[in-house]
């Protein structure tokens, strides 16, 4: 029985328990959400809103700009990595008021990869880029369903660069607004949310 039970641990011990840490030779997924307080609503007359679960982007009744804000810690990517692939993920709600899409209208929905550290009015400003419309996100409105963008270069130039831990992007649409003083916006799910959280899918290999 002891010879046994000294067989089975000296197994356990080379095989290892709980994190064996893997082939490093081979792709590691992770599925990065975005963080409720550092995403929300920013607007080009001063407001922002970091608790909403859902908020608009386009302009409102008064023709003020509403734009989107996703912050992802992307801290837990070894240094070194090769980055395979990033995609951000964003679900599209049923929501939407006016016309927001269309050339005559307000357009594509644009992503800025931009920078930041502090979640404030500031970042309306065009300060914060770091690359500017690097993808389009949705050209139409389609309810429940989630748009997609590759952001594999905009996390490469984070981790190899600036090095702040953190990847975030700014949702607008092209046109911003169209001066008709009627809402045009649609709706996209924040990190708040219970469900369908925004999403960064890395896909990376160890050093």
């Amino acid at each position: 029985m002891k010879i046994l039970i000294g067989c089975m641990l000296v197994f356990l011990f080379f095989t290892g328990c709980g994190d064996d840490g893997g082939d490093p030779s081979q792709p590691v997924t992770v599925r990065l959400y975005s963080e409720p307080a550092l995403d929300g609503l920013v607007t080009s007359d001063g407001r922002i809103d970091t608790t909403a679960a859902v908020v608009r982007i386009g302009d409102d009744a008064s023709d003020n700009i509403l734009r989107a804000i996703l912050s992802f810690n992307v801290s837990s990517i070894p240094a070194g990595s090769t980055i395979n692939s990033a995609t951000l993920q964003v679900y599209q709600t049923n929501g939407s008021s006016g016309a927001s899409y269309g050339a005559s209208n307000l357009d594509d929905v644009y992503v800025d990869c931009i920078s930041f550290t502090t979640f404030s009015a500031q970042l309306y400003e065009p300060t914060s880029v770091v690359t500017a419309n690097f993808a389009t996100l949705s050209t139409n409105f389609v309810p429940n369903s989630w748009q997609s963008v590759n952001a594999t270069t905009c996390l490469k130039d984070e981790l190899d660069q600036r090095k702040t831990g953190r990847l975030q992007f700014k949702l607008y649409h092209h046109i911003e607004k169209d001066n008709d003083l009627t809402e045009d916006s649609d709706a996209w799910v924040m990190g708040d949310a219970v469900t369908n959280r925004p999403c960064l899918v890395v896909t990376y290999t160890r050093p």
